[in-house]
């Protein structure tokens, strides 16, 4: 093939054109997902090949296949040698829970406002008081402390 119309052009997590070949990896992948999310045990999955030929690629793949299940968080987290196990996953997984924290705190915050008679959302007289910082999303007024 000429090297110029050549799609495939490996390099450290160059996406390809398109992922060919591997549906059955991302399938799997799915189902240990749907398994662990109903508590039923799910085998691991390892990928494993030469320098280029896509494994990043496809983890980033199914990175982004996870967090389409819904309800779900992904990291990535890379593991360059020399560097302790709890030095590279603790940055990762306090952001984790940080950004879990924050969408239970959002989902708490929301849980108070209730629809009007004019069909228009109400803010509790807690949710408003002076000097509050407030901002609507979708028709949901959020606010902050001053």
């Amino acid at each position: 093939m000429d090297p110029v119309d050549n799609p495939f052009a490996p390099g450290a997590g160059n996406p390809p054109p398109e992922l060919a070949g591997r549906d059955a990896v991302r399938k799997q992948m799915l189902v240990c997902i749907q398994r662990l999310k109903k508590g039923r045990a799910a085998k691991s999955i390892m990928l494993a090949g030469l320098r280029g030929v896509g494994k990043t690629v496809l983890l980033d793949q199914m990175m982004r296949d996870a967090i389409g299940e819904g309800g779900l968080l992904a990291i990535r987290i890379e593991a360059p040698e020399g560097r302790s196990l709890p030095a590279l996953l603790a940055p990762k997984l306090r952001l984790a829970l940080l950004k879990l924290s924050q969408i239970e705190a959002a989902k708490d915050y929301a849980s108070p406002f209730r629809p009007s008679h004019t069909g228009r959302e109400e803010v509790p007289e807690s949710h408003g008081r002076a000097g509050a910082r407030t901002a609507s999303i979708g028709g949901h007024c959020l606010g902050a402390g001053p």
